[in-house]
């Protein structure tokens, strides 16, 4: 079966903006990722190959500068997240536009994409049962002491 062009169904506005956004989003975090890693890999040849030693330290504050922006922002984390929303949506924003999904089911699309940028978002926080485990406590509602320094 093949649809042309014309009878393609026109995607409402607000969901193609968010997909716009998340491709811009997904495409920032690649080339933060590899942009900085490149410019850090760059800095760090340079600053030990001994080749521009009057700024050799200029050259190792942005290796490690680089090395910094890549552990505390985690952009490729960023971008699968963008990524996998990202390719959910634009597979029903194809459905939808040849009429093999209805309005409903693009928006559960959306709803599916923001639940998975936010799931990577609370991936990173510890749950209640990790923080237990981590202070020594495996049963809620167990208390606590601590013993002061000498």
């Amino acid at each position: 079966m093949t649809t042309d062009i014309i009878d393609q169904r026109p995607v409402p506005s607000q969901v193609s903006e968010l997909l716009n956004a998340w491709v811009q989003k997904r495409r920032l975090y690649n080339f933060a990722h590899y942009g900085v890693g490149i410019i850090g890999l760059f800095a760090s040849v340079a600053a030990g190959s001994g080749l521009f030693s009057a700024s050799a330290s200029i050259f190792a504050f942005v290796s490690t500068l680089c090395i910094a922006i890549l552990a505390f922002s985690n952009p490729r984390k960023e971008y699968g997240k963008f990524a996998r929303a990202g390719r959910v949506l634009y597979m029903a924003v194809l459905r939808y536009q040849h009429r093999q999904i209805e309005l409903a089911d693009l928006l559960n699309a959306v709803e599916q994409g923001e639940k998975i940028i936010e799931k990577a978002e609370s991936d990173d926080l510890p749950s209640a049962h990790q923080v237990r485990s981590a202070l020594g406590s495996s049963r809620p509602g167990k208390k606590i002491t601590t013993t002061p320094l000498s």
